[in-house]
């Protein structure tokens, strides 16, 4: 959990940055984060349950213990992602075609305030 307030820290000292860089309009900054903050909220929100809903279809028990290092982790994700594209592929689509409609809302209004100009 520490790593959400770090990212907020950074986040906000990069603003500054280049806000003092290239002059930038604090109004459009402040709308942009607030979108980027919501974006990221949705995200979180509703990240779990699709993770859980595509385990549950791939039928994948992670082993309990990888080991800590990132090789690890490498191959846990790469054997999920293997039994997703070698069994039911529609279990990693569905999941990515939900994601993409609770995000295009907030896509469109990242587009509207032209934040990635």
């Amino acid at each position: 959990m520490k790593l959400l307030p770090l990212t907020l820290v950074l986040s906000l000292l990069a603003c500054a940055s280049i806000s003092q860089a290239h002059g930038q309009d604090w109004d459009k900054l402040t709308k942009c984060a607030r979108v980027g903050t919501t974006v990221a909220a949705e995200v979180l929100r509703n990240l779990i349950p699709e993770l859980r809903t595509y385990l549950n279809c791939v039928d994948f028990n992670p082993p309990p213990n990888p080991s800590n290092c990132i090789l690890g982790y490498i191959k846990v994700a790469y054997e999920l992602l293997k039994r997703s594209v070698n069994g039911n592929i529609n279990c990693l689509v569905d999941p990515l075609k939900r994601g993409i409609e609770f995000l295009k809302p907030n896509i469109a209004e990242v587009d509207d305030l032209k934040c990635l100009d």
